[in-house]
This record gives structure tokens, C-alpha cells and sequence, in this order.
């Protein structure tokens, strides 16, 4: 199974030239002042095109809300001696109620340079910035939380690689509806995707996600119609209810268990269409089939690795796919399989 999947994913990489989503960058690693890029030089946009406000604890300031006009911003990285560490949004009064508007809210913004002093980028940020397509951070980054639907609904939106910050979260809905991000380069500190966070991307093809990662929210990757290719790490917690984390993914084809995991249960975490080649590493000892769902017609190729492991929990394999259990024969277990009989299984030597 490993050999026929191999040569089938070389084809579509030698056809279709891919983007990897993510890049993990030393944050050690320090970059020469001639090799930083252009933009990094970029003059600070003017302070009067900024209504900011001290944070509580005096410390630090805030960015409210932006009331200029250019298409290109760079937020300042201090006013008055104080590092900007938050765009934290403004209060809005409509029929009498207040409701707080994201600092960038609804603006013809096209580009954005972060302030390395910037920790957290606030509910609504940028929503429904429907011209803007890059925002950059700067080297040194101190960026924590992209806060909940910080840049829902930005369709232009190609460029944001977070790649070299120490991010932390990304809330509910961050980049839902991000319909032109084509590839998304998450640091190894993220542990937390929130509710629908990539909801909606239709362009996404690639994603690993980092090894740091421990929570994903329901939906996080709904509708991604694009996305082909998927790495779990071994510390996701794949048994939270509440529904399917990966759902309408017409285009999945390969979906990856990175090794270090010992166990693989949940429900209905996972929902697939069409034929999808799944790999399980040799470490995982307890596997129960109810982690998976599938709509009609699925076809489902499942190669693991290592021995067979303990079949828990009482879901079976679901009832609409074709399933095809693939194993090294050099491998423990398999002839007193409880699947053998129930299942086409296929012994093969990955080495010949």
C-alpha cells in the first residue's frame, strides 16, 4: 500500500507544484540587519492615524482603532516610550447599544506590518478587511493570541506567516472565510486552534500541524475543499466531543498519525470522502475505528505500521466505506486479528 501510495503522490506533486504549510524556524535563529526584508524598513505610520489608550497596568499601550486612510499601515512599536502590545478594538454605539468594532474593522487596508512589541491581535482586528492580502510580522515578534474572527471574512487575505513567533492561540474563528490563504506557517508553540478557526479556506492544500498543538475546535478545518494532505501530532487529544474537527474535505487524499502517539481513540473526529490513504505509526497500541466517520462511497486505505494494536471501544469501522487494512508482516499480531474475516487486510513488506 506504502509503494502504491508513494508513486501516486509523486505524481501529483511532479504535476501540481504544492506550497508546504508549515515552516518551523529556529526562534534562536537571529537575522543579519542587511539580510532583513524590505519592508521591515518601512517608516511607522503617523500617529494621528491611531486612537490608542494605556492599558491598566500603565505598562503598555493599545490600539483602539484606526482612522486613517492608507492602503499600506505600519503600526508603531511604541507611543509615548510605551510598547504597542494589543489591538484591543473600540466601542461602537448603534440603537443605543455598544458593541466593541475591531481597530482595522471594515477598512480598504491592503497591507500591515505588526510591531515586534505586539502580543495579542484582538477580537475583530481585521473583519471583513475585504483588500487586504499581507500582513507581515517583524523579526523578534512577541505575538501570543490571534484573537476570536480577528480576520474573518478577508477573501484577499495571501500572506501571513506567523511561522517565526511565540503564538500561543488562535481563538474561534480567526481566519474563517480566508477563502485566497493557499498555505498557513504555523511555530511550534501553538497550542490551542479554536472553533472554526480555518473554517472555509478554500485554498488551503497542505497542513501540519505543529507538535505543540493539544486542543483543535470543532470545525476548525470545516470546508476546506482544497486541502489534499494532513499531519496530526501525537499530543492533538483527538476524544473531545462536539463533532468533527475535519469535515468537507472532498479533495483529502493522505492523512498522517505522526509518530510519538501511543493511542489513537475519539469520535467521529475525522469525516471523509472519496479515497483516502491513512497511515498510523508502529507506537500506537490502542485503536478504536469510531475516531473515523464517512460519508457514502469513502474508500479507506489504512496502512499501520507497527503491530496490531488493542481494538477499543465498540464502534466498528464505519458501515458506508469500503475498508482495506494494510500491515508489515514482519509486524506482531495480525493473524489472531480480531478484523481478519471482517475486513480485507494485506500483508506487505515495506522494504521489498
Amino acid at each position: 500500500m506504502k509503494k502504491i501510495l508513494t508513486a501516486i503522490l509523486a505524481a501529483i506533486l511532479w504535476l501540481t507544484p504544492l506550497t508546504s504549510c508549515t515552516q518551523t524556524k529556529d526562534p534562536e535563529d537571529t537575522i543579519a540587519p542587511e539580510e532583513l526584508p524590505e519592508w521591515a524598513g518601512w517608516p511607522e505610520s503617523p500617529l494621528a492615524d491611531f486612537e490608542y489608550e494605556r492599558a491598566d497596568d500603565g505598562l503598555s499601550m493599545h490600539i483602539r482603532r484606526y482612522v486613517g486612510s492608507d492602503e499600506v499601515v505600519v503600526i508603531p512599536s511604541h507611543i509615548e516610550g510605551l510598547p504597542v502590545t494589543a489591538l484591543v478594538g473600540w466601542e461602537l454605539s448603534i440603537y443605543g447599544d455598544i458593541q466593541m468594532q475591531g481597530t482595522f474593522a471594515y477598512s480598504t487596508v491592503k497591507t500591515v506590518v505588526l510591531p515586534e512589541t505586539l502580543v495579542s491581535i484582538g477580537k475583530d482586528s481585521f473583519y471583513k478587511c475585504e483588500n487586504l492580502t499581507e500582513v507581515r510580522v517583524m523579526p523578534g515578534s512577541a505575538l501570543k493570541v490571534i484573537g476570536e474572527s480577528a480576520f474573518t471574512i478577508c477573501p484577499a487575505l495571501a500572506i501571513l506567516d506567523i511561522s517565526a513567533t511565540p503564538l500561543e492561540a488562535i481563538e474561534k474563528d480567526a481566519l474563517k472565510g480566508c477563502t485566497g490563504l493557499s498555505a498557513i506557517s504555523l511555530p511550534d508553540t501553538v497550542t490551542e486552534i479554536g472553533d472554526g478557526a480555518f473554517a472555509a479556506c478554500f485554498a488551503l492544500k497542505e497542513l501540519d500541524l505543529p507538535d505543540s498543538l493539544v486542543s483543535l475546535g470543532v470545525d476548525g478545518f470545516m470546508g476546506c475543499k482544497a486541502l489534499w494532505r494532513i499531519s496530526i501530532p501525537a499530543k492533538l487529544d483527538l476524544t473531545a466531543d462536539g463533532g468533527p474537527r475535519f469535515l468537507g474535505l472532498p479533495s483529502l487524499y493522505s492523512l498522517t498519525f505522526d509518530q510519538g502517539r501511543e493511542s489513537l481513540e475519539g469520535s467521529d473526529y475525522f469525516e471523509f470522502r472519496g479515497m483516502v490513504g491513512i497511515t498510523i505509526p508502529a507506537g500506537v497500541r490502542r485503536f478504536s475505528p469510531g475516531v473515523f466517520s464517512a460519508q457514502d462511497g469513502a474508500s479507506l486505505h489504512i496502512w499501520f505500521e507497527g503491530d496490531c494494536p488493542e481494538i477499543t471501544g465498540n464502534s466498528p469501522f464505519p458501515e458506508n466505506a469500503d475498508i482495506t487494512i494494510y500491515y508489515d508482516p514482519n509486524t506482531a499480531g495480525w493473524e489472531a486479528c480480531v478484523w481478519k474475516g471482517q475486513y480485507e487486510m494485506i500483508p506487505e513488506d515495506p522494504l521489498e
